[in-house]
């Protein structure tokens, strides 16, 4: 819970002073702590489904703004959920870009990523690849700081021992500050 508050407190102490008006312009960055986040996967993944809180773990994205409106980065993701005695823990990583619609107060946007996922549960260990396209909304609370929710369809190819394949479908929300 500390690392919580002290990576809310960074966010707003650190940002304002690294800010411009336009957060959606070249040369800004933009950082994404999801909240939450679920999906429920169909195909070869039709039973399986996830939920995850900000508490579980941490899955952040970082991006540059290269040119107005397009932001390139990247995720990091670590999550650590434990169910009934058992422990699923997943790390993920992976290219995302984003192209923003920049409006005074709320900012619509799409984007696309490659991300390579590693889930350990207690005996199985399954890698998965996932081209993944995300579209949704940034309220902005001020200058620097707003929320968003998204929603995400993803094409996934998983291994451990044998191939699968399916989609998963999803939602996020969260901050996202831009500095």
């Amino acid at each position: 819970m500390k690392k919580i508050f002290l990576v809310a407190v960074l966010i707003l102490v650190a940002v304002p002073a690294f800010a411009t008006e336009n957060p959606a312009v070249k040369g800004n960055f933009v950082v994404t702590m999801p909240g939450f986040s679920y999906w429920k996967g169909t195909g070869d993944f039709s039973d399986s489904s996830h939920f995850s809180f900000l508490a579980m773990g941490y899955e952040p994205e970082v991006q540059y703004f290269f040119m107005d409106k397009l932001a390139i980065g990247g995720k990091v993701g670590y999550t650590n959920d434990k169910v009934q005695g058992s422990s699923t823990k997943t790390t993920s990583f992976g290219p995302l870009a984003n192209y923003y619609i920049a409006m005074p107060k709320v900012m619509p946007y799409a984007g696309c990523g490659l991300l390579y996922e590693s889930e350990k549960t207690d005996a199985v260990t399954v890698k998965t690849m996932s081209l993944k396209l995300q579209g949704g909304a940034v309220y902005m609370l001020g200058k620097y700081l707003s929320v968003y929710g998204e929603v995400f369809l993803s094409f996934d190819r998983a291994k451990n021992g044998e191939t699968a394949s399916g989609n998963r479908l999803g939602m996020a929300a969260g901050v996202k500050a831009f500095f």
